[in-house]
Protein backbone atom coordinates (compact mmCIF):
# COMPACT_ATOMS: atom_id res chain seq x y z
CA UNK A 1 0.00 0.00 0.00
CA UNK A 2 1.32 3.24 -0.66
CA UNK A 3 2.07 6.15 1.67
CA UNK A 4 2.89 8.74 -0.44
CA UNK A 5 0.03 11.00 0.33
CA UNK A 6 0.37 11.09 4.24
CA UNK A 7 4.13 11.47 4.27
CA UNK A 8 3.46 14.40 6.01
CA UNK A 9 1.39 13.45 8.77
CA UNK A 10 3.87 14.83 11.92
CA UNK A 11 2.63 12.80 14.75
CA UNK A 12 0.97 9.38 13.93
CA UNK A 13 -0.30 7.62 10.87
CA UNK A 14 -1.85 4.28 10.87
CA UNK A 15 -1.46 2.26 7.66
CA UNK A 16 -4.50 -0.87 8.62
CA UNK A 17 -2.38 -3.95 7.27
CA UNK A 18 -4.59 -5.46 4.42
CA UNK A 19 -5.30 -6.37 0.55
CA UNK A 20 -5.07 -2.53 -0.85
CA UNK A 21 -2.44 -1.98 -3.00
CA UNK A 22 -4.11 1.07 -3.99
CA UNK A 23 -1.88 4.28 -5.11
CA UNK A 24 -2.15 7.64 -3.16
CA UNK A 25 -4.32 9.08 -5.31
CA UNK A 26 -5.68 7.60 -7.42
CA UNK A 27 -8.68 8.34 -8.14
CA UNK A 28 -10.21 4.52 -8.78
CA UNK A 29 -8.71 2.78 -6.33
CA UNK A 30 -10.18 3.52 -2.88
CA UNK A 31 -8.56 3.50 0.75
CA UNK A 32 -10.53 0.94 2.44
CA UNK A 33 -8.43 -0.27 4.99
CA UNK A 34 -6.73 3.18 5.77
CA UNK A 35 -6.94 4.65 8.97
CA UNK A 36 -5.76 7.84 10.35
CA UNK A 37 -4.84 9.67 13.30
CA UNK A 38 -2.38 12.26 14.62
CA UNK A 39 -1.98 15.73 13.72
CA UNK A 40 -1.96 17.08 10.76
CA UNK A 41 -2.80 20.20 10.30
CA UNK A 42 -2.61 22.50 7.15
CA UNK A 43 -2.15 18.98 4.77
CA UNK A 44 -2.45 18.88 1.47
CA UNK A 45 -5.24 16.17 0.49
CA UNK A 46 -7.10 17.61 -2.41
CA UNK A 47 -8.28 15.66 -4.97
CA UNK A 48 -7.54 12.21 -2.87
CA UNK A 49 -9.42 8.73 -3.08
CA UNK A 50 -10.50 7.93 1.21
CA UNK A 51 -13.74 6.12 -0.11
CA UNK A 52 -14.03 3.86 3.24
CA UNK A 53 -11.45 5.37 5.27
CA UNK A 54 -11.32 5.89 9.16
CA UNK A 55 -10.11 8.90 11.01
CA UNK A 56 -9.82 8.27 14.36
CA UNK A 57 -8.59 11.07 16.94
CA UNK A 58 -6.86 13.13 13.80
CA UNK A 59 -6.47 17.00 13.99
CA UNK A 60 -6.70 18.16 10.50
CA UNK A 61 -7.70 21.53 11.29
CA UNK A 62 -6.99 23.70 8.09
CA UNK A 63 -6.08 20.85 6.06
CA UNK A 64 -7.20 20.60 2.14
CA UNK A 65 -9.30 18.03 1.62
CA UNK A 66 -11.05 19.81 -1.06
CA UNK A 67 -12.73 17.94 -4.56
CA UNK A 68 -11.48 14.75 -2.38
CA UNK A 69 -13.74 11.51 -2.15
CA UNK A 70 -14.51 10.05 0.79
CA UNK A 71 -17.75 8.50 1.09
CA UNK A 72 -18.17 5.58 3.41
CA UNK A 73 -15.63 7.01 5.35
CA UNK A 74 -15.59 7.05 9.34
CA UNK A 75 -14.59 9.76 10.98
CA UNK A 76 -14.34 9.74 15.29
CA UNK A 77 -13.53 12.35 17.61
CA UNK A 78 -11.66 14.31 15.17
CA UNK A 79 -11.02 17.84 14.55
CA UNK A 80 -11.38 19.58 10.96
CA UNK A 81 -11.83 23.35 11.72
CA UNK A 82 -11.71 25.74 9.46
CA UNK A 83 -10.85 22.85 7.37
CA UNK A 84 -11.24 22.93 3.46
CA UNK A 85 -13.87 20.38 1.81
CA UNK A 86 -15.66 22.39 -0.81
CA UNK A 87 -16.59 19.90 -3.52
CA UNK A 88 -15.67 16.86 -1.25
CA UNK A 89 -18.06 13.74 -1.26
CA UNK A 90 -19.23 12.46 2.16
CA UNK A 91 -22.18 10.36 1.08
CA UNK A 92 -23.14 7.98 3.71
CA UNK A 93 -20.37 8.51 6.20
CA UNK A 94 -20.49 8.53 9.91
CA UNK A 95 -19.19 11.01 11.75
CA UNK A 96 -19.36 10.86 15.45
CA UNK A 97 -17.54 13.89 18.35
CA UNK A 98 -15.87 16.10 15.39
CA UNK A 99 -16.29 19.53 15.18
CA UNK A 100 -16.28 21.14 11.45
CA UNK A 101 -16.35 24.45 13.08
CA UNK A 102 -15.86 27.61 10.47
CA UNK A 103 -14.78 24.79 7.59
CA UNK A 104 -15.44 25.30 3.95
CA UNK A 105 -18.50 22.45 2.74
CA UNK A 106 -19.43 24.58 0.15
CA UNK A 107 -20.95 21.74 -2.75
CA UNK A 108 -20.03 19.13 0.07
CA UNK A 109 -22.40 15.58 -0.82
CA UNK A 110 -23.03 14.35 3.17
CA UNK A 111 -26.43 12.67 2.07
CA UNK A 112 -27.23 9.64 3.90
CA UNK A 113 -24.44 10.44 6.27
CA UNK A 114 -24.95 9.03 10.02
CA UNK A 115 -24.04 12.63 12.38
CA UNK A 116 -23.83 12.33 16.29
CA UNK A 117 -22.28 15.35 18.11
CA UNK A 118 -21.18 16.93 15.38
CA UNK A 119 -20.40 21.05 15.26
CA UNK A 120 -21.02 22.48 12.01
CA UNK A 121 -21.10 26.11 13.58
CA UNK A 122 -19.66 29.32 11.51
CA UNK A 123 -19.30 26.28 8.59
CA UNK A 124 -19.64 27.78 4.99
CA UNK A 125 -22.15 25.00 3.83
CA UNK A 126 -23.65 27.20 1.03
CA UNK A 127 -25.53 24.13 -1.49
CA UNK A 128 -23.98 21.04 0.69
CA UNK A 129 -26.61 18.30 0.44
CA UNK A 130 -27.49 16.16 3.59
CA UNK A 131 -30.62 14.60 2.12
CA UNK A 132 -31.56 11.57 4.13
CA UNK A 133 -29.08 12.00 6.62
CA UNK A 134 -29.39 11.23 10.18
CA UNK A 135 -28.34 13.45 12.53
CA UNK A 136 -28.20 13.67 16.71
CA UNK A 137 -27.05 16.38 18.71
CA UNK A 138 -25.43 18.31 15.46
CA UNK A 139 -24.62 22.68 15.50
CA UNK A 140 -25.50 24.62 12.40
CA UNK A 141 -24.95 27.94 14.31
CA UNK A 142 -24.17 31.13 12.57
CA UNK A 143 -23.32 28.54 9.08
CA UNK A 144 -23.96 29.08 5.93
CA UNK A 145 -26.75 26.96 4.65
CA UNK A 146 -27.66 29.36 2.01
CA UNK A 147 -28.95 27.12 -0.97
CA UNK A 148 -28.27 23.74 1.29
CA UNK A 149 -30.34 20.50 0.58
CA UNK A 150 -31.86 18.88 3.99
CA UNK A 151 -34.69 17.20 2.29
CA UNK A 152 -35.83 13.74 4.44
CA UNK A 153 -33.06 13.98 7.15
CA UNK A 154 -33.85 13.33 10.71
CA UNK A 155 -32.70 15.60 13.04
CA UNK A 156 -32.21 15.45 17.11
CA UNK A 157 -31.60 18.22 19.02
CA UNK A 158 -30.23 20.23 15.86
CA UNK A 159 -29.26 23.88 16.68
CA UNK A 160 -29.48 26.67 13.64
CA UNK A 161 -28.99 29.59 16.14
CA UNK A 162 -28.15 32.95 13.93
CA UNK A 163 -27.81 30.27 10.71
CA UNK A 164 -28.30 31.77 6.99
CA UNK A 165 -30.81 29.20 5.75
CA UNK A 166 -31.59 31.04 2.38
CA UNK A 167 -32.63 28.87 -0.27
CA UNK A 168 -32.36 25.85 2.21
CA UNK A 169 -34.55 23.03 1.71
CA UNK A 170 -36.14 21.16 4.89
CA UNK A 171 -39.17 19.65 3.06
CA UNK A 172 -40.11 16.55 4.27
CA UNK A 173 -37.68 16.63 7.28
CA UNK A 174 -37.93 15.77 10.76
CA UNK A 175 -36.85 18.44 12.69
CA UNK A 176 -39.10 18.27 16.17
CA UNK A 177 -37.44 20.47 18.42
CA UNK A 178 -35.06 21.70 16.01
CA UNK A 179 -34.06 25.42 17.46
CA UNK A 180 -33.52 28.09 14.47
CA UNK A 181 -33.21 31.18 17.11
CA UNK A 182 -32.20 34.36 15.31
CA UNK A 183 -32.09 32.38 11.85
CA UNK A 184 -32.41 34.61 8.55
CA UNK A 185 -33.24 34.08 4.88
CA UNK A 186 -35.84 33.86 2.09
CA UNK A 187 -36.69 31.03 -0.54
CA UNK A 188 -36.90 28.40 2.44
CA UNK A 189 -39.05 25.58 2.45
CA UNK A 190 -40.74 23.41 5.47
CA UNK A 191 -43.10 21.77 3.17
CA UNK A 192 -44.16 18.25 4.88
CA UNK A 193 -41.42 18.82 7.76
CA UNK A 194 -42.27 18.06 11.33
CA UNK A 195 -41.79 20.95 13.03
CA UNK A 196 -42.89 20.03 16.36
CA UNK A 197 -41.48 21.91 19.29
CA UNK A 198 -39.27 24.26 17.17
CA UNK A 199 -38.02 27.29 17.90
CA UNK A 200 -37.98 30.59 15.45
CA UNK A 201 -38.03 32.95 18.45
CA UNK A 202 -36.37 36.68 16.75
CA UNK A 203 -36.12 34.63 13.02
CA UNK A 204 -36.13 36.71 10.20
CA UNK A 205 -37.18 35.05 7.23
CA UNK A 206 -39.55 35.70 4.04
CA UNK A 207 -40.79 33.54 1.29
CA UNK A 208 -41.24 30.34 3.54
CA UNK A 209 -43.33 27.24 2.37
CA UNK A 210 -44.93 25.36 4.77
CA UNK A 211 -47.10 23.63 2.75
CA UNK A 212 -48.35 20.40 4.41
CA UNK A 213 -45.87 20.71 7.91
CA UNK A 214 -46.57 20.48 11.56
CA UNK A 215 -46.17 23.33 13.58
CA UNK A 216 -47.62 21.91 16.92
CA UNK A 217 -46.24 23.46 19.80
CA UNK A 218 -43.73 25.59 17.54
CA UNK A 219 -42.22 28.98 19.40
CA UNK A 220 -42.82 32.22 16.85
CA UNK A 221 -41.87 34.52 19.83
CA UNK A 222 -40.32 37.83 17.70
CA UNK A 223 -40.35 36.06 14.84
CA UNK A 224 -41.03 38.18 11.62
CA UNK A 225 -42.03 35.79 9.02
CA UNK A 226 -42.88 37.69 5.65
CA UNK A 227 -44.64 35.76 2.35
CA UNK A 228 -45.18 32.77 4.78
CA UNK A 229 -47.27 30.18 2.20
CA UNK A 230 -48.74 26.83 2.76
CA UNK A 231 -49.83 27.80 5.91
CA UNK A 232 -53.46 27.52 7.49
CA UNK A 233 -54.55 28.76 10.42
CA UNK A 234 -55.76 25.40 12.03
CA UNK A 235 -52.13 23.91 11.47
CA UNK A 236 -50.94 26.82 13.95
CA UNK A 237 -53.49 26.36 16.84
CA UNK A 238 -50.82 24.93 19.36
CA UNK A 239 -48.24 27.46 17.89
CA UNK A 240 -47.56 30.34 20.38
CA UNK A 241 -45.84 33.41 19.92
CA UNK A 242 -46.06 37.15 21.31
CA UNK A 243 -47.32 40.58 20.80
CA UNK A 244 -44.03 40.77 18.45
CA UNK A 245 -44.86 37.75 16.15
CA UNK A 246 -45.65 38.63 12.55
CA UNK A 247 -46.50 35.98 10.66
CA UNK A 248 -49.72 35.74 8.49
CA UNK A 249 -50.32 39.60 8.56
CA UNK A 250 -52.35 40.23 11.58
CA UNK A 251 -53.02 36.88 13.35
CA UNK A 252 -52.20 36.70 16.76
CA UNK A 253 -50.79 33.83 18.55
CA UNK A 254 -51.70 32.38 21.95
CA UNK A 255 -48.64 33.28 24.17
CA UNK A 256 -46.13 30.67 25.07
CA UNK A 257 -45.74 29.34 28.41
CA UNK A 258 -43.45 31.28 30.99
CA UNK A 259 -40.02 30.08 30.26
CA UNK A 260 -38.37 32.30 32.89
CA UNK A 261 -34.65 34.34 31.68
CA UNK A 262 -34.66 31.23 28.60
CA UNK A 263 -37.21 31.81 25.80
CA UNK A 264 -36.61 28.25 24.62
CA UNK A 265 -35.56 25.61 26.85
CA UNK A 266 -32.19 23.88 26.40
CA UNK A 267 -31.19 21.59 24.10
CA UNK A 268 -28.85 19.20 25.49
CA UNK A 269 -25.03 19.95 24.82
CA UNK A 270 -23.22 19.59 21.86
CA UNK A 271 -20.08 17.26 23.37
CA UNK A 272 -17.16 16.54 21.08
CA UNK A 273 -14.51 14.49 23.38
CA UNK A 274 -11.59 13.93 21.02
CA UNK A 275 -9.74 10.62 21.97
CA UNK A 276 -5.63 9.78 21.08
CA UNK A 277 -5.07 7.37 18.76
CA UNK A 278 -1.48 5.36 19.66
CA UNK A 279 0.10 4.75 15.87
CA UNK A 280 3.10 2.48 16.74
CA UNK A 281 3.38 -0.68 16.93
CA UNK A 282 0.39 -1.69 15.54
CA UNK A 283 -0.31 -3.91 18.22
CA UNK A 284 -0.45 -1.48 20.20
CA UNK A 285 -3.46 0.54 18.64
CA UNK A 286 -6.06 1.66 21.49
CA UNK A 287 -9.28 3.76 21.74
CA UNK A 288 -10.51 4.81 25.03
CA UNK A 289 -14.41 3.66 24.14
CA UNK A 290 -14.77 4.91 27.97
CA UNK A 291 -14.15 8.32 27.45
CA UNK A 292 -16.56 8.50 24.54
CA UNK A 293 -19.06 6.22 26.51
CA UNK A 294 -18.45 8.43 29.06
CA UNK A 295 -19.32 12.03 27.15
CA UNK A 296 -22.42 10.40 25.89
CA UNK A 297 -23.62 9.70 28.97
CA UNK A 298 -23.15 12.91 29.79
CA UNK A 299 -25.31 14.26 26.83
CA UNK A 300 -28.43 11.93 28.10
CA UNK A 301 -27.68 13.34 31.55
CA UNK A 302 -28.63 17.09 29.98
CA UNK A 303 -31.24 15.33 28.38
CA UNK A 304 -32.66 14.12 31.87
CA UNK A 305 -31.99 17.93 33.34
CA UNK A 306 -34.27 19.49 30.59
CA UNK A 307 -37.26 17.07 30.77
CA UNK A 308 -36.89 17.55 34.78
CA UNK A 309 -36.68 20.93 34.56
CA UNK A 310 -39.97 21.71 31.55
CA UNK A 311 -42.21 18.51 33.08
CA UNK A 312 -44.64 20.52 33.66
CA UNK A 313 -44.80 21.91 30.28
CA UNK A 314 -45.23 18.99 28.66
CA UNK A 315 -47.86 16.65 27.97
CA UNK A 316 -47.44 13.11 29.34
CA UNK A 317 -47.06 11.87 26.01
CA UNK A 318 -44.63 13.76 24.86
CA UNK A 319 -42.40 13.02 27.71
CA UNK A 320 -42.76 9.31 27.35
CA UNK A 321 -41.84 9.41 23.58
CA UNK A 322 -38.77 11.88 24.89
CA UNK A 323 -37.81 8.82 27.27
CA UNK A 324 -38.25 6.03 24.98
CA UNK A 325 -36.02 8.14 22.48
CA UNK A 326 -33.65 8.74 24.92
CA UNK A 327 -33.86 4.89 25.84
CA UNK A 328 -33.19 4.10 22.48
CA UNK A 329 -30.09 6.40 21.47
CA UNK A 330 -28.48 4.39 25.21
CA UNK A 331 -29.10 1.22 23.36
CA UNK A 332 -27.94 2.16 19.93
CA UNK A 333 -24.18 3.76 22.02
CA UNK A 334 -23.80 0.54 23.53
CA UNK A 335 -24.47 -1.32 20.04
CA UNK A 336 -21.93 0.93 18.55
CA UNK A 337 -19.44 1.05 21.43
CA UNK A 338 -19.35 -3.17 21.24
CA UNK A 339 -18.79 -2.95 17.49
CA UNK A 340 -15.88 -0.86 17.88
CA UNK A 341 -14.25 -2.36 20.07
CA UNK A 342 -14.87 -5.86 18.14
CA UNK A 343 -13.49 -4.42 14.95
CA UNK A 344 -10.35 -2.61 17.16
CA UNK A 345 -9.68 -5.97 18.58
CA UNK A 346 -10.30 -7.83 14.89
CA UNK A 347 -7.30 -5.12 13.73
CA UNK A 348 -5.59 -6.06 16.29
CA UNK A 349 -5.87 -9.71 15.98
CA UNK A 350 -4.90 -9.89 12.18
CA UNK A 351 -1.79 -6.68 12.51
CA UNK A 352 -0.44 -9.42 15.38
CA UNK A 353 -0.51 -11.97 12.71
CA UNK A 354 1.22 -10.52 10.29
CA UNK A 355 3.89 -9.23 12.36
CA UNK A 356 4.39 -12.81 13.79
CA UNK A 357 4.05 -14.20 9.43
CA UNK A 358 6.85 -11.68 9.40
CA UNK A 359 9.10 -12.63 12.53
CA UNK A 360 8.68 -16.12 11.11
CA UNK A 361 10.02 -15.27 7.50
CA UNK A 362 12.76 -13.46 9.12
CA UNK A 363 14.01 -16.38 11.18
CA UNK A 364 13.63 -18.70 8.15
CA UNK A 365 15.92 -16.18 6.13
CA UNK A 366 17.69 -15.90 8.83
CA UNK A 367 18.55 -19.94 9.06
CA UNK A 368 18.73 -20.05 5.35
CA UNK A 369 21.82 -17.61 5.54
CA UNK A 370 23.54 -19.92 8.14
CA UNK A 371 23.29 -22.70 6.25
CA UNK A 372 24.53 -21.32 3.35
CA UNK A 373 27.53 -20.14 5.14
CA UNK A 374 28.32 -23.56 7.01
CA UNK A 375 27.95 -25.13 3.64
CA UNK A 376 30.79 -22.47 1.82
CA UNK A 377 32.66 -23.69 4.97
CA UNK A 378 32.26 -27.20 4.66
CA UNK A 379 33.41 -26.68 0.83
CA UNK A 380 36.33 -24.69 1.48
CA UNK A 381 36.98 -27.87 4.29
CA UNK A 382 37.20 -30.04 1.76
CA UNK A 383 39.36 -27.85 -0.09
CA UNK A 384 41.85 -27.71 2.19
CA UNK A 385 41.49 -31.31 2.87
CA UNK A 386 42.54 -31.96 -0.42
CA UNK A 387 45.31 -29.33 -0.76
CA UNK A 388 47.15 -29.52 2.57
CA UNK A 389 48.30 -31.80 5.22
CA UNK A 390 46.83 -33.26 8.49
CA UNK A 391 48.96 -30.94 10.72
CA UNK A 392 47.58 -27.41 8.23
CA UNK A 393 44.01 -28.69 8.68
CA UNK A 394 43.79 -29.19 12.93
CA UNK A 395 45.91 -25.69 12.57
CA UNK A 396 42.42 -24.12 11.25
CA UNK A 397 39.51 -26.97 12.35
CA UNK A 398 41.18 -29.44 14.99
CA UNK A 399 40.56 -32.56 15.26
CA UNK A 400 38.06 -33.22 11.86
CA UNK A 401 36.90 -36.26 12.99
CA UNK A 402 33.92 -34.64 14.52
CA UNK A 403 33.19 -33.89 11.28
CA UNK A 404 33.56 -36.99 9.49
CA UNK A 405 36.65 -36.10 8.16
CA UNK A 406 39.64 -38.18 8.29
CA UNK A 407 42.86 -36.14 6.35
CA UNK A 408 45.20 -39.08 7.46
CA UNK A 409 43.52 -41.51 5.31
CA UNK A 410 45.05 -39.98 1.91
CA UNK A 411 48.16 -40.60 3.58
CA UNK A 412 48.49 -43.96 4.86
CA UNK A 413 46.96 -45.13 1.25
CA UNK A 414 49.91 -43.34 -0.24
Amino acid sequence: MSRTVLSSLTVSLVLMTGTAHAAAGDPETPHRRLEIAGDCQGCDFSDKNFAGARFIGADLREADFSNSHLPGATLIESRFSHADLSDASLASAHISGVTFAGADLSFSQLAGGQFERVNFSNADLSSAAFNGAVMIQVAFNHAELDDASLVGVRVRYGRFIGADIADANFSNSNLRGADFTDSEGDGISFAGADLSGASFVNAELDDVDFTGARLDRVDFSGAQIDGAHGIEKTMILRACGDENTRILGELRLPACPERGDDPHPPAPPIIVSHVRLEASPATDIQIDWDEVYTARVEALEALGDVLSTNAGRMDSEELREIVREAQREIREIEREIRRNRQELEREAARALALEQVERRREMELEMHERARQQAEELDELFDIQHDHPRSHIEMYYGDTELLGVNPGAGDRDN
